[in-house]
């Protein structure tokens, strides 16, 4: 199965457990250095640690990956069909993805897991790593591809990829993508000497293995006939342009968590939505326990901007439910209810 054959909401669901695996698989990646021998003070999560982690790495996979589970499933495996000859290859990888993505938080802005949901890429519905550079470039990295491809399998035919600072001197260019500015300042910037992997506390398990069918199956278990229910929406002033959010009107977040609480929508740690909330990150996604939509807010400057609407599975009384509540909250707020492109260029605020 193509992550692009999931619903958005189990493509959030799925972005939700990656997020989730990052300090478990920190963990594991710790505990692995220990038995080595490896002193884990090297790791502070700066490019310069990647060539201890990339010596590391090479001989771990040379000696067939020990300590890892025989009968390890790797998360990307509970989408797309994988071998069980590479499982544990594949599985190994994510330790090099979610201390890539540690490295990234050191030098780069707004880097966070997201759902590609840009239509008719290869990547469509895939968790990606956002980030911005010092140009405020906003660059997206398929950090799962990326790792997988440089584990043992990926590096056959390319000497490069042997030598200790292959990692190191990727990150700019392949692994993340940022301009020369950035590139230079990256190269500039001291070490913390603070090591992220030393005196780790055991996470806990980690999220069980879910179940993700396409989402054409999905939507024939919820309803009985191929009738199609649902749209994607934007709530926003009615002068809002959609591709420059920043300079919207405000909306009263305290009146949008109202409806939020009321209609069962939360973030996935499962917490009350509050106007704090709302306005704390520039994106926040909303689920509910049906999966009948994602609801997502986005904030600039402390306050609101807009909120999106996206039907995963709803079924008609469910859909109907979220409408009724959203169009009442709209002209509570002055605001518009409509389809992206339904916000006409004429209107738009400069």
């Amino acid at each position: 199965m193509r992550f692009s054959e999931l619903s958005l909401a189990d493509a959030e669901r799925y972005r939700a457990c990656i997020e989730a695996d990052g300090p478990v698989r920190l963990f594991e990646l710790a505990r692995l250095l220990e038995a080595d021998g490896v002193d884990l003070g090297q790791f502070d999560a700066s490019v310069e640690s990647l060539v201890p982690l990339w010596e590391w790495y090479m001989r771990f996979s040379a000696a067939d990956y020990p300590g890892v589970p025989v009968d390890a499933i790797p998360r990307v495996y509970t989408v797309k069909d994988g071998g069980a000859d590479s499982a544990r290859s594949v599985y190994a990888s994510e330790f090099l993805m979610h201390y890539l993505f540690q490295v990234a938080r050191t030098y780069l802005r707004d880097v966070a897991w997201v759902v590609e949901k840009r239509k008719g890429l290869w990547t469509t519905y895939c968790t990606q790593v956002r980030n911005r550079d010092d140009d405020n470039v906003q660059g997206m990295t398929d950090l799962s591809s990326y790792s997988i491809g440089r584990s043992s399998g990926g590096r056959a035919g390319n000497p490069a990829s042997f030598e200790p600072r292959y990692l190191a001197d990727e990150f700019g260019s392949v692994g993340f993508v940022f301009g020369f500015s950035t590139r230079d300042r990256v190269a500039a910037t001291a070490r913390s000497g603070v090591s992220i992997l030393s005196g780790l506390q055991d996470p806990g398990p980690a999220l069980p293995i879910q179940v993700f069918l396409p989402a054409t199956q999905s939507k024939n278990e919820t309803h009985d006939s191929d009738e199609e229910i649902g749209d994607e929406l934007m709530l926003a002033h009615r002068k809002a342009n959609p591709e420059n959010m920043e300079r919207a009107r405000k909306l009263d977040a305290a009146k949008v968590a109202v409806v939020l609480n009321n209609l069962g929508f939360a973030p996935y740690d499962g917490s009350t939505v509050t106007a704090e909330s709302i306005t704390a990150d520039e994106f926040v996604e909303y689920v509910r326990a049906d999966d009948a939509a994602l609801i997502a807010t986005e904030s600039y400057s402390g306050q609101l901007r807009g909120i999106h609407i996206a039907s995963a599975a709803p079924t008609r009384q469910a859909w109907e439910e979220i409408m009724t509540a959203f169009t009442h909250l709209a002209k509570k707020l002055h605001a518009k209810l409509a389809r992206t492109e339904e916000f006409s260029t004429e209107d738009w605020e400069e």
